[in-house]
């Protein structure tokens, strides 16, 4: 995405209430598009013997979370239920209503050996590898 200045900064400083006027159309636009498609950060590390995901989800309810396994897809997803606590908020900096993220899976994954765990905030997935994928460090004689 490209961000075009509408206006430089001597037209900005000259016209206080035009700047608000584009910054709140412009901010309400991208928020509204952008909030359909959201998706949580993630970062994907390897062990010699595990994949682990963690997915950052800050203030959800672990019992909403949930993990589905479809062949070689592993599907995160959430969805907050309706009637859940409402709050006043003065200030909101991040709410999560729904999403869904997904992962191919390699061969190398024992599928019943998935584990989940929900922690301050981070969803993690631990993927252990299957016992003859794992690559134990051997050297080889040269002949």
């Amino acid at each position: 995405m490209t961000l075009v200045k509408l206006m430089n900064q001597k037209q900005r400083a000259m016209d206080p209430w035009m700047n608000n006027l584009l910054d709140s159309v412009f901010n309400e636009s991208v928020s509204q598009n952008t909030t359909s498609r959201w998706s949580p950060a993630a970062n994907i590390s390897e062990t010699s013997n595990a994949f682990e995901i963690e997915v950052a989800t800050p203030g959800v309810n672990k019992a909403n979370l949930k993990i589905d396994l479809e062949k070689d897809k592993l599907v995160l997803s959430y969805e907050q239920k309706k009637g859940a606590e409402e709050k006043r908020y003065s200030q909101k900096g991040f709410e999560i209503k729904s999403f869904s993220r997904s992962f191919h899976l390699p061969d190398s994954i024992d599928r019943e050996q998935i584990e989940a765990s929900y922690t301050d905030g981070v969803l993690r997935v631990r993927l252990t590898k299957k016992k003859e994928s794992v690559d134990e460090p051997r050297q080889i004689t040269v002949k």
